[in-house]
């Protein structure tokens, strides 16, 4: 061992966050991902084929632009009260389902109709 490394302290995880519960988070952020295949495949049905791979950078550039600020915007109320954070996002995220809520009543009812020869189905506005 060199002499002029520190020792790892005992019990040392090689590489583990030894803050309670940042394991957890790290997990938690990998089970996140699970939706990634179903969220770019709801994102290219909607596209024409010419041009998906645009639409999944126009969906990834607008996502990043709103989520960098908002991290730093979280921080910035953390620092104010911990509290303001969650209350905060939970008014956002109410704005966001009246958004969403108001969209779909325009939009109608969902039904199921085949879209090709071999049955396969998705789910489809009726207009």
């Amino acid at each position: 061992m060199n002499p002029r490394r520190p020792r790892p302290a005992p019990g040392d995880s090689r590489g583990l966050v030894q803050e309670p519960g940042s394991n957890g988070a790290f997990v938690v952020g990998g089970l996140k991902e699970f939706g990634e295949p179903a969220r770019k495949a709801s994102i290219v049905d909607l596209c024409r084929a010419e041009s998906r791979g645009r639409a999944i950078g126009v969906y990834y550039t607008i996502r990043n632009l709103l989520v960098v600020p908002a991290g730093i915007i979280g921080g910035m109320l953390w620092q104010r009260s911990p509290a303001l954070v969650l209350e905060t996002a939970g008014a956002v995220s109410a704005m966001g389902l009246i958004v969403f809520m108001m969209n779909r009543a325009d939009r109608g009812r969902w039904q199921i109709r085949p879209t090709s020869q071999d049955a396969v189905s998705r789910a489809e506005p009726v207009l």
